[in-house]
């Protein structure tokens, strides 16, 4: 999370993903100086929906199903 990207932990096989949501996926004009992830939460009814706070950047509603920003 210190490089900005996010690696997916799958509690069923108790490893992690192959999925991973990349910085420079999300922000391709943007290069990642320092801007950490702070912090991630899941939406109450939408769980493919994930808020995600960077430090520099902001914060952002991430779709899983999309695989984009919404």
């Amino acid at each position: 999370m210190e490089t900005g990207e996010i690696y997916i932990f799958d509690l069923n096989t108790m490893m992690f993903s192959s999925f991973c949501i990349a910085y420079s996926s999300l922000f391709p004009k943007r290069r990642n100086e320092g801007d950490e992830v702070t912090d991630i939460k899941c939406h109450l009814t939408k769980m493919h929906r994930l808020l995600i706070s960077y430090k520099k950047t902001g914060v952002i509603v991430f779709s899983i199903n999309k695989n984009r920003i919404i």
